[in-house]
């Protein structure tokens, strides 16, 4: 598996290629439904971002994409869209974000890392779970079709994940 800083063309080859269930949970808690403007709305968000990176096939092609915001000091919102692809790297990135990510890149900055998963996307909620998170709380009606949300958080103590 590759990992690079995410390029306008990773973003757009990631969202033009969503696993439905990632389409779903992003266009559910976004005003238009618009893959051209998701794109462009990541891509001017990624100023803002810690870390917004391309996790690639070994041919280099984009298979997801995964960064971190920080919402204020010490918290911050994570996001991962995936395509189908996604069981080819799975694995590596998994350890790759446990072994790498969350020691290197988010626990220097963040005690807490948060997310909204939309709770009928079971892979995305199993890997949230195997990075750590935990659910926090069911959110009834969050999406915009009222879709309901979880939301998961991992929380950093005396550093070591909790």
């Amino acid at each position: 598996m590759i990992v690079r800083q995410a390029q306008f063309s990773d973003i757009a080859n990631v969202v033009y290629s969503m696993r439905t269930a990632d389409r779903h949970e992003v266009m559910a808690a976004r005003f238009v439904e618009d893959d051209g403007e998701l794109v462009r709305d990541l891509w001017a968000g990624a100023q803002f971002c810690f870390a917004l990176l391309a996790l690639c096939r070994n041919d280099g092609f984009p298979v997801a994409i995964i960064g971190g915001r920080l919402r204020w000091p010490g918290v911050a919102s994570i996001i991962m869209i995936a395509t189908d692809d996604w069981p080819k790297i799975a694995l590596a990135a998994t350890r790759w974000v446990k072994r790498v990510a969350i020691p290197d890149i988010v626990d220097p900055i963040c005690h807490r890392s948060q997310c909204e998963a939309w709770e009928d996307n079971a892979v995305s909620l199993r890997w949230l779970q195997a990075l750590g998170y935990r659910v926090e709380g069911r959110l009834e009606g969050y999406g915009k079709n009222r879709e309901a949300f979880l939301q998961y958080a991992r929380l950093r103590r005396e550093g070591h994940e909790s």
